[in-house]
């Protein structure tokens, strides 16, 4: 047995220890906010596009049976069908769980309205949202009507939540059209902003198409106009912009039976990647940064998937090496852009 006094001195010297080692540095527990902080953010473009059938617990996120337009052709031999591959962003990133977001997405705009506004690309967005949300709600098509003009609705009817399409190919009117030397956005989707809580813009095609140099300088003032308008309108929904789509213009589109790997060269993915994509992109980018218009890349993500195009259904159709089939890419988009719009990518 020791004296006490021995306890004592024990302990004095165990204190001290504990203040000499703190006093070097030692590591400190992190606040919450240090953690929050520190924490790497997730960035759904780095990925890559893997099997559905290597990735654990895979769940589609809607029956084929809901697509009623834009369904994908029979696949070719030895080719697997679009909806065979799913993106998968790298860590930090955690799996989307498509029933859970749907429920979120529906709770969160309970009794309001989402407006997309755009191109032809635009009705794959919609059509796969349709079905994804439908897993969670029954929904109604309805048609809605504002002075003169009509729209095409869908209402979730267990959370009265309202989802518009409006065509607009350019965002804002065109001269060569309308007669009139002033651009300004197109009226037919800024009558409807007021009655919304989320716009979507999807645009970039459409100025391509035209002989009217420059594309890239129409589409940098496209944007800049609708930004300008959602700013000077104190818009205060989520306003989101979908990138550039890639096209795949070459006979890969026709023959390709996989995604390209994730390490294809830039050249590769140049060879079979019609080459508007990449500067829109980078247009859109320089256009909204620093601006409530968010936009979402799917671009970088897209252009590996020569393989999921419409395509054509028989041999006297035109090959559509442009839009995309469903099941298939645009779930992807809407993956990301769920998660957007419930405010995880801020």
């Amino acid at each position: 047995m020791y004296p006490k006094s021995s306890y004592l001195v024990l302990i004095v010297a165990c204190h001290l220890l504990m203040l000499v080692t703190l006093s070097k540095g030692a590591p400190h527990p992190a606040t919450a906010s240090e953690t929050a902080s520190n924490a790497k953010k997730c960035d759904y473009t780095r990925g890559r596009w893997l099997s559905t059938s290597a990735i654990p617990g895979y769940q589609p996120p809607y029956p084929d049976a809901c697509i009623a337009s834009l369904k994908c052709p029979q696949p070719l031999p030895g080719q697997k069908r679009p909806a065979a591959y799913a993106w998968l962003p790298d860590p930090p990133c955690s799996p989307q769980h498509w029933r859970k977001q749907s429920n979120q997405l529906l709770t969160m705009y309970r009794d309001s309205t989402m407006a997309f506004i755009g191109d032809s690309f635009n009705s794959a967005v919609v059509e796969s949202l349709k079905c994804i949300l439908a897993q969670a709600s029954p929904y109604q098509a309805e048609t809605i009507k504002i002075g003169q003009l009509k729209y095409s609705c869908l209402r979730f009817i267990k959370y009265n939540m309202t989802v518009m399409s409006i065509s607009s190919g350019y965002l804002v009117n065109n001269p060569a059209y309308s007669g009139s030397n002033v651009t300004y956005p197109n009226p037919r989707w800024t009558v409807v902003l007021p009655r919304t809580r989320a716009a979507v813009f999807t645009a970039g095609h459409w100025f391509f198409h035209e002989k009217q140099p420059p594309p890239l300088d129409r589409l940098r003032s496209a944007f800049a106009l609708t930004r300008n308008h959602l700013q000077s309108t104190n818009y205060s929904g989520r306003a989101l912009a979908l990138s550039f789509s890639p096209l795949h213009v070459t006979k890969a589109c026709s023959v390709a039976k996989a995604p390209l790997p994730a390490s294809s060269s830039p050249a590769a993915i140049a060879n079979v990647t019609v080459s508007n994509a990449i500067p829109a992109l980078r247009a859109q980018k320089w256009v909204l940064r620093g601006s409530r218009l968010r936009l979402v890349d799917v671009t970088t993500m897209s252009r590996f998937r020569v393989d999921a195009h419409l395509r054509r259904k028989s041999e006297h159709e035109r090959m559509d090496c442009s839009h995309w089939c469903l099941p298939g890419v645009p779930d992807s988009w809407n993956q990301i852009l769920i998660s957007h719009l419930l405010g995880q990518q801020d």
